[in-house]
């Protein structure tokens, strides 16, 4: 494909140019990381693709993702992609009601879903939601007992998808090579603090267009791991994880639980990171009760090295010139305290962590920025996407950047 437009044929431009020879993908599961290359990848999205068209899927039709960030649920949307379809992403914790409004409001015919959680909330609404055709689940703990016509294990769909491509080995690929920019890509639901929520739709080329002005500010590129534990259902994700992932080639790894996820950092080594302003915060928090709790010694060197290095991180933000002296207290602050201080933290690879969602406190910005750890604010919508987004260099803590390229 010469001049792909849309996620899935940059996708499967990635998997011809880096099949079996490189990561798309790893999980940690119980304490091992599982890889997954573009090949894997190419193989599961299209047997997924070709069971939702077996199943009667049709172009411009809408399919629910409910569950936490694993592989499963980035093959089940980048398959819908490929067939015309477009995702429509719920949040995990969201209960049965909930998941019935938003299933009926966008029209969903097909839900993908993680487990028996997830699965139970369906069967309790399944009766008020009668266009659904098949709902897929890919946990099956739980589920070996449940005989109920709507639901099919993930194994059993691509089996079916690996039949549909004896009978029609070109299809996937055709269907591919007809989506449109301007098909829609993803439903994403806004917030609803105003009411309920309302359901914004996002273009193949919004999602492309983001991803490139992504690429141009941080230069994304195949070498670079992406830790992947927002939910799809925000826009954020969106944006990152997966029109990012696909556009530039880079590594997603999912942790295991929300509860590992700053260990996961440090095994991966981590060089691109979203987390939400309270989780910066939160950090910060933990490294000063650490500091309160170490020796004399490093309580000290924290106190004396950290003021140097806010100091210079303040003139650097300001393009103000750094005095030798300073230069070599701060020299010496690298090498005593704050290389160890990220490697604690699992951040010594860190090229840029995004924050948004809600406003950062500034001070936390020049913390971050001061100890080596390059935070930026972005800033977006449902509806709209990515709009600015901090260039390296350039961050004044009070705001959130300039627009990206193209906006």
């Amino acid at each position: 494909m010469t001049d792909p437009q849309t996620l899935p044929q940059f996708f499967l431009q990635n998997c011809k140019r880096y099949g079996k020879n490189r990561i798309a993908m790893r999980e940690k599961d119980r304490g091992i990381w599982k890889s997954y290359t573009w090949q894997d990848c190419y193989e599961r999205v299209k047997h997924l693709g070709l069971f939702l068209r077996k199943m009667g899927m049709a172009p411009g039709d809408k399919v629910a993702l409910l569950g936490e960030n694993k592989p499963e649920i980035y093959w089940a949307e980048m398959a819908t992609q490929a067939m015309g379809g477009s995702c429509v992403g719920i949040f995990s914790d969201c209960g049965a009601e909930e998941v019935k409004f938003f299933v009926n409001h966008a029209d969903v015919t097909f839900i993908f879903a993680h487990d028996q959680e997830q699965v139970d909330k369906i069967l309790d609404v399944k009766d008020e939601m009668p266009q659904i055709k098949k709902a897929v689940y890919w946990d099956p703990k739980g589920l070996w007992s449940y005989d109920d016509p709507l639901l099919v294990s993930m194994e059993d769909a691509l089996a079916v998808g690996r039949t549909q491509e004896k009978e029609d080995p070109e299809l996937f690929e055709v269907m591919i090579q007809q989506g449109n920019p301007a098909d829609i890509a993803v439903i994403i639901f806004t917030s609803g603090t105003t009411g309920k929520p309302k359901a914004a739709m996002l273009s193949q080329d919004g999602l492309v267009s983001a991803a490139r002005g992504f690429v141009e500010v941080d230069g994304y590129g195949p070498d670079d791991n992406y830790l992947s534990f927002v939910p799809v259902a925000w826009i954020t994700e969106q944006l990152i994880g997966v029109a990012g992932s696909i556009f530039s080639g880079f590594v997603v790894n999912f942790p295991e639980s929300a509860e590992t996820v700053n260990e996961n950092i440090r095994e991966l080594g981590a060089r691109i990171l979203f987390f939400s302003p309270r989780q910066w915060e939160s950090i910060n928090r933990m490294i000063q009760s650490k500091i309160l709790a170490t020796t004399w010694l490093k309580r000290k060197a924290y106190r004396f090295f950290l003021p140097v290095a806010l100091k210079v991180s303040g003139k650097r933000l300001g393009r103000e010139t750094i005095g030798p002296g300073l230069r070599l207290l701060y020299a010496l602050s690298q090498w005593l305290l704050l290389r160890n201080l990220r490697d604690n933290l699992g951040l010594s690879f860190l090229r840029v962590g995004y924050t948004a969602g809600s406003a950062v406190s500034p001070d936390i910005l020049r913390f971050f920025q001061a100890i080596g750890v390059n935070i930026k604010q972005i800033y977006g919508s449902s509806e709209m996407g990515l709009v600015t987004a901090h260039r390296n260099g350039e961050i004044r803590p009070e705001t959130s950047g300039e627009p990206l390229p193209g906006g």
